[in-house]
């Protein structure tokens, strides 16, 4: 039976769908989403059996951040250790044992290729490539909206958007990365230390050091062991074989962790010592294979987190003194820009498998003056001596007159922050901007419940600072302090002597 092309080609089409179908090829790229992330290590994506990994916090350096994928994925499939990420105009460095390693950047990226955007402050893995389009895994492409975090997946971009930089092995590009299988034999693991890490001849500090293994070197581990609370692995480099203190390194992959997947777990917080200046939080941690470190991040209410490192998942300055199972932490006010007001501290434990637990803490008020509601008081600055007296709607500095003009009374709040209403006037010292708004001062107003005219007092060694809730402090007109009738502003210094006052009740 002879057939017409049309025909041919209608039989021809229809038995490739049939097989493709039959296939259960799935035709689509993977596509782009918008996910929500409600708990703490969550795995958002994977790629070649390398998970990414989402927290909640913040997470710009640490295993969490965008770069701490790249170097996991990096350890993983090709036994790679890559560093000086995002550091400088030009590609991460790269070194391996036993093998000639270099980056080089390519037009035309493939699966495995590190993508660096343009600025060279966030970095991701090539996960697919459609023509002119990649498609991105990564870690940290996250941000917060109402109080709920999102991140993105499968992300897209153009090519030509990027800095793609492919690996050279010996010479060879590496080949596009496909499905890597995770050793059940050791476990992986990078030296994290900056000054690299001690190989003893036993798992003890007080054992012969052999050599010290560099930082970011990769590292199998083959044995484990806890002695006093210390984790110890079982590894080689360089033709010898010793004992590294696990803490000064970071898990990649293999059979424990599978096994240890129990996050530490964090007990009997308390918080004592509470001065003006400081107060210590105290906890126990426990886990079945080692603690690592523990850390308390701390920032004031005052500013938001600008008195938080943002390496404090790393930094040895928020890390706690370990005696046995019990953590003690100290936070200082000296360390956090000599603020006052509400301190608030989380405590993260992480174990020597990679596994962690956080808890929040009751933030600690230092400094707050704890004075009786509807008390009569004379507010004295500290440098001029003179009194803040109610003339007219805006306050300003006179020598003391005895007399309800220099009097206020001082209410608090059920949410603690107090009212301060002149005597004489029956109005509410408030803030306000000029016409042009840069300058704010202080004005008696009518009670009206409006935030400029709540205020937080702040005692350090019989001074008293005055915040509006706004954020703003009281002071004196620089240059002019001294003068008698001088007017109040606001501004946001701190601890500087024109914002210093006494209460004379």
């Amino acid at each position: 039976m002879k057939y017409s092309n049309r025909t041919k080609y209608l039989i021809y089409m229809f038995i490739f769908m049939v097989v493709f179908l039959m296939s259960g090829i799935d035709v689509k790229a993977s596509q782009t989403q918008t996910i929500v992330i409600s708990k703490d290590r969550q795995v958002a994506d994977e790629f070649c059996n390398v998970k990414a990994y989402y927290v909640l916090q913040s997470s710009n350096t640490g295993p969490y951040c965008c770069a701490g994928y790249v170097k996991r994925f990096y350890a993983a499939l090709y036994n790679v250790c890559v560093s000086q990420i995002n550091t400088y105009a030009g590609p991460p460095a790269v070194a391996a044992v036993g093998a000639n390693v270099s980056l080089r950047q390519v037009a035309v990226p493939q699966p495995g290729d590190i993508m660096q955007n343009t600025a060279r402050t966030h970095v991701g893995i090539v996960k697919e490539v459609e023509g002119s389009q990649v498609t991105l895994i990564e870690q940290n492409w996250k941000w917060t909206l109402n109080g709920t975090v999102y991140a993105k997946i499968n992300r897209k971009i153009g090519t030509g958007y990027a800095y793609f930089y492919r690996l050279v092995i010996n010479g060879k590009d590496a080949a596009p990365a496909t499905a890597a299988v995770e050793p059940k034999d050791r476990q992986v693991w990078q030296v994290s230390s900056g000054g690299g890490v001690n190989l003893r001849q036993s798992p003890s500090a007080s054992s012969a050091s052999l050599l010290t293994i560099p930082y970011n070197t990769i590292l199998n581990v083959t044995e484990e062991q806890n002695v006093n609370g210390s984790v110890w692995g079982k590894t080689d480099y360089n033709g010898k074989n010793g004992w590294i203190l696990l803490s000064n390194a970071m898990y990649v992959w293999g059979q424990y962790p599978a096994s240890d997947i129990t996050p530490p777990v964090i007990s009997d917080v308390s918080i004592s010592h509470i001065t003006r200046n400081s107060y210590t939080v105290t906890c126990r941690v426990n886990d079945d294979r080692g603690i690592s470190r523990v850390q308390f991040p701390t920032w004031t209410e005052a500013s938001g987190q600008d008195d938080l490192a943002n390496d404090w998942w790393t930094n040895p300055a928020y890390s706690g003194t370990i005696n046995g199972g019990t953590v003690t932490y100290a936070v200082k006010r000296s360390a956090h820009n000599s603020e006052f007001g509400i301190y608030n501290t989380h405590i993260y434990a992480m174990d020597t498998s990679g596994n962690w637990s956080a808890v929040v803490t009751d933030g600690v008020d230092l400094g707050t003056k704890k004075l009786k509601s509807g008390i009569n008081v004379y507010i004295q600055n500290i440098r001029s001596g003179k009194y803040v007296t109610s003339t007219g709607n805006y306050p300003t500095m006179k020598n003391f007159r005895n007399n309800a003009s220099q009097l206020y009374k001082i209410n608090k709040r059920s949410d603690g922050y107090y009212t301060i209403t002149s005597v004489s006037e029956n109005k509410r010292l408030s803030i306000v901007k000029n016409k042009t708004g840069n300058e704010i001062a202080l004005k008696l107003v009518k009670a009206t419940g409006k935030q400029e005219e709540y205020w937080k007092i702040y005692e350090n060694s019989g001074k008293y600072v005055f915040r509006n809730k706004t954020g703003y402090e009281v002071v004196m007109i620089q240059g002019d302090s001294l003068k008698s009738n001088s007017k109040l502003r606001m501004n946001m210094q701190k601890d500087c002597k024109t914002n210093m006052f006494r209460l004379i009740y």
